[in-house]
């Protein structure tokens, strides 16, 4: 998505002076949705987003991205938002318990607990040899891969780094670079944030896999006919109902100058830097 240009129209205008700076140094606003085809069942799909502001990078792999964005916006704003409540409670997060309830093959998906899980807090309650309840997280998140092999370096004509042409490169050269991508490439992390509690401590996030290329990128076109559904976060929050009362606890993303609840305020910037911690768990080793 490109950013709006205040010079060119009113709108964009009134962007610049309501958020003042930081919307003015956006270059990017990267998103990624996942679309999973499942047998005799509507398809899995899932939308990942980063910052409303957006990023100063035109580098799509420079952050990390997730299922959930804070509904902290300037108050000029506001009116905008207020259009979205009318459909959810959080219009800004979505439920993810759809794309966790199929596999491929259109099965549902339930899990016998096994004696380990028993003292865990999703199954204590579940006799062994019972099937447990649909497993899914409270917010998932991709870290990008690709763009970690790939070292800046000067530029052989103009010694400058590929950081500082950045500013000279044209909006679509992200576009371009994507359909570089070769087939095998691990592109994201996949890690789970498996309650809204866990978004308070590093060492309670998951790696729990990786998104992989099995092809050459390909461009799609306006009438390809793919629409991808969002989900409402009230389904997941009616299934797990304990939920309702930990997003209520109180958390911060900048070291306390902004305060607010779990399901207002976190989102890709808590998120990020609990990844970046690297504490934890990883069933990916």
């Amino acid at each position: 998505m490109k950013p709006p240009i205040a010079e060119k129209n009113k709108f964009g205008k009134f962007l610049f002076k309501a958020i003042g700076g930081k919307l003015k140094k956006a270059k990017l606003f990267p998103m990624v949705a996942i679309k999973c085809f499942r047998q005799n069942i509507r398809s899995g799909n899932l939308l990942f987003a980063g910052r409303k502001i957006g990023q100063p990078s035109l580098d799509f792999f420079r952050h990390c991205l997730c299922t959930q964005m804070t509904e902290r916006v300037p108050l000029p704003l506001k009116p905008f938002i207020q259009k979205f409540y009318s459909y959810s409670v959080n219009p800004l997060s979505l439920g993810v318990s759809d794309f966790c309830s199929s596999n491929e093959k259109g099965e549902g998906v339930e899990v016998e607990v096994p004696v380990p899980l028993r003292a865990s807090s999703t199954s204590a309650d579940v006799p062994v040899g019972e099937r447990q309840p649909l497993n899914f997280p409270y917010v998932l998140m991709i870290k990008p891969v690709y763009r970690e092999d790939r070292q800046i370096t000067p530029s052989a004509s103009t010694g400058t780094s590929s950081e500082e042409e950045e500013s000279s490169r044209d909006f679509d050269g992200f576009v371009h670079d994507l359909m570089k991508v070769p087939s095998g490439s691990v592109l994201f992390d996949l890690f789970a944030c498996p309650t809204p509690h866990s978004a308070l401590d590093a060492k309670k996030i998951q790696r729990i896999g990786r998104i992989v290329s099995t092809s050459e990128m390909i461009m799609s076109c306006p009438n390809d006919g793919l629409f991808f559904r969002h989900q409402k976060k009230e389904e997941d929050l009616e299934l797990r109902p304990e939920w309702k009362e930990e997003v209520k606890a109180r958390c911060t993303p900048d070291g306390g100058k902004t305060v607010g609840t779990i399901d207002r305020l976190v989102g890709s910037t808590i998120l990020e830097q609990l990844i970046e911690a690297r504490q934890y768990i990883d069933f990916e080793k």
